[in-house]
C-alpha cells in the first residue's frame, strides 16, 4: 500500500543506522580478534621453529655420539700395530671434537628451567663417555689385555643405555609434547575467540533489531498522532471554510460593488480557495499515510475532464491577467482513471502554472494519443524551476527556492498529483528552465 512505502522507508533508514553501528562494532571486534589471533599464530610459529631446532640438534648429537661409539668398537677389533691403528686414533679424535662442537652449538637452545638440568646431565654423560674413550685408547696403546679394556667398554655401554640415550629421548619427547600442548592451546584460544565473536555478532544483530523495532514503534506512534492531528484539524476547518465561501458568494451577488470592494472580494475568494485546497491536501496526506487513499477508476472522457479543469482554473487565470489556450484534440479520447482524483491532479498542475506565471503570459494545454497511452502537456511561461530544486520538486512540503514565499502553496500539490497519476498506471515528468517556464507531461493509459 501507499502508506507502507513511506513509513517503511523511514523505518528502514532507522534500522540501517543501527546496522551501520553494528557493522562498525563488528569491524572493531574483527580487527582486535585478527590482531590477537595473528599474535598467537606468530608466537606458536616461533615456538615451533625453536623446538624444531632443538630436535634437529638433539638428533645430530645422538648421531655423533653413536658414530663415536661405533668407531670405538672398530678400534678394539683392529690389530693395534702400524699406520692403521694411528689412523683409527685420529678418526676417534675427530669424532670426539665433532661431538663437543655439536654439544656447544646445541646448549643455547636449552635455557629453560625444565630443560637445563636434563641437558646438563646429558652433557655430563657425554663427557664421561669421552673420558672412557680416552682411557680405552690409552690402554690399547699400552698393549693391555683385552679383558682389562672391556671393563671400560662395559661402563661406556651402561652410560650409553642408561644415561645418554634416555636423556636425548626425554628431551625430544618433552619438546614434541610441548609443541602439541601449545598447538592445542592455540586452537582452543582461536575457538574461544570465534565463539566470542559469534556471540558478539549475534548480540549486535539482536540489539540492532531491537533498536529498529523500538524506533519503528516510536515512529508508528508518532505517525498515528500526527495523522490523527491532521485529520481532526482538517475536518474541523472544513466547516468554517465552507461558511466563509458561502458568505463571499453572497456578498458578490448582493448589490453593486465598487472597484476596491471587488478587488478585496476577489483576494478573499482566492485566499479562501487556497486555504480550502490546503485543508484538502492535508486530508489526502492523512489518508495516504493511513492507507485509506483509494482510487475508483472508470472510463471517462478526457476532453470533458480537461474542459472542466480549464473552466475552473480560467477564473483565477483571468484574475492574474493570463490566458489558458486549450488545444482541443481532433477527436475525444477515453481514459480509465478515477475522475475526481485525476481531475484534482490536473487542476493542481494547471493551478501551479497559473500561480507561477507572469502577468500577461499564456498557458497551453494539449493532449495526444500514442498507441495505448495518452499524453497531456501543460506548458507555461512562468518563473520555471531552478535546476537545484528539480530532483526534489515531488517531495512532500517542498517549495521552490525561487518562489520567495510570495506565492501561496503548501508543497503537497505535486506530491499528491504524482501519486494519483502513478496509481492510475501512468507517470509524470517535466522540463523546466528558470525564468523561461515549465512543461509538465502527464501520461496515462487509454481505455
Amino acid at each position: 500500500m501507499i502508506k507502507h512505502s513511506f513509513i517503511a522507508s523511514r523505518i528502514n533508514v532507522k534500522i540501517a543506522y543501527g546496522f551501520v553501528a553494528v557493522a562498525a562494532l563488528l569491524l572493531l571486534i574483527g580487527g582486535v580478534s585478527y590482531w590477537s589471533l595473528s599474535k598467537i599464530n606468530r608466537s606458536f610459529s616461533e615456538l615451533e621453529q625453536s623446538v624444531s631446532h632443538k630436535i634437529i640438534s638433539l638428533g645430530e648429537l645422538r648421531a655423533s655420539y653413536s658414530s663415536m661409539l661405533l668407531e670405538m668398537t672398530t678400534f678394539l677389533l683392529i690389530d693395534f700395530r702400524g699406520s692403521a691403528a694411528d689412523e683409527q686414533v685420529k678418526i676417534i679424535e675427530n669424532l670426539k671434537n665433532n661431538f663437543n662442537a655439536i654439544q656447544r652449538e646445541t646448549a643455547p637452545y636449552f635455557l629453560t628451567d625444565e630443560e637445563t638440568a636434563d641437558f646438563r646431565n646429558l652433557s655430563a654423560a657425554g663427557q664421561k663417555s669421552i673420558s672412557l674413550l680416552d682411557k680405552i685408547v690409552e690402554l690399547r696403546k699400552k698393549q693391555k689385555p683385552l679383558e682389562e679394556i672391556l671393563i671400560f667398554k662395559k661402563q661406556l655401554k651402561m652410560i650409553e643405555a642408561e644415561e645418554f640415550f634416555p636423556l636425548v629421548s626425554k628431551l625430544i619427547e618433552y619438546n614434541k609434547s610441548r609443541v602439541m600442548f601449545e598447538k592445542l592451546q592455540a586452537e582452543k584460544t582461536a575457538n574461544d575467540f570465534l565463539m566470542i565473536i559469534m556471540i558478539l555478532v549475534g548480540l549486535s544483530f539482536t540489539v540492532a533489531i531491537i533498536i529498529g523495532l523500538i524506533l519503528s514503534h516510536r515512529e508508528k506512534l508518532s505517525d498515528q498522532f500526527r495523522e490523527q492531528l491532521i485529520s481532526i484539524t482538517s475536518h474541523q476547518l472544513k466547516s468554517p471554510i465552507a461558511i466563509a465561501k458561502g458568505y463571499l458568494e453572497l456578498l458578490e451577488s448582493d448589490g453593486p460593488l465598487n472597484a476596491d470592494q471587488k478587488k478585496a472580494l476577489a483576494t478573499l475568494k482566492e485566499t479562501t480557495e487556497d486555504f480550502s485546497k490546503t485543508v484538502g491536501d492535508l486530508l489526502d496526506l492523512s489518508r495516504i499515510e493511513q492507507g485509506k487513499f483509494k482510487l475508483e477508476p472508470k472510463i471517462i472522457s478526457l476532453l470533458r475532464l480537461l474542459e472542466h479543469v480549464v473552466e475552473e482554473e480560467g477564473i483565477l487565470a483571468k484574475t492574474n491577467n493570463l490566458k489558458i489556450n486549450f488545444k482541443r484534440p481532433p477527436e475525444d479520447c477515453q481514459i480509465f482513471v478515477d475522475e475526481s482524483k485525476f481531475g484534482q491532479a490536473m487542476r493542481n498542475i494547471v493551478n501551479n502554472a497559473v500561480k507561477y506565471s507572469v502577468s500577461g503570459g499564456a498557458i497551453e494545454i494539449e493532449s495526444e494519443r500514442s498507441g495505448k497511452m495518452v499524453e497531456i502537456r501543460v506548458k507555461d511561461q512562468g518563473m520555471g524551476i531552478p535546476f537545484a530544486d528539480q530532483k526534489k520538486i515531488f517531495g512532500r512540503f517542498f517549495r521552490g527556492s525561487n518562489t520567495g514565499g510570495k506565492k501561496a502553496g503548501n508543497g503537497l500539490g505535486l506530491f499528491i498529483t504524482k501519486l494519483i497519476i502513478e496509481e492510475s498506471g501512468g507517470f509524470l515528468s517535466f522540463k523546466s528552465e528558470e525564468s523561461k517556464g515549465t512543461t509538465f507531461y502527464i501520461t496515462v493509459p487509454a481505455a
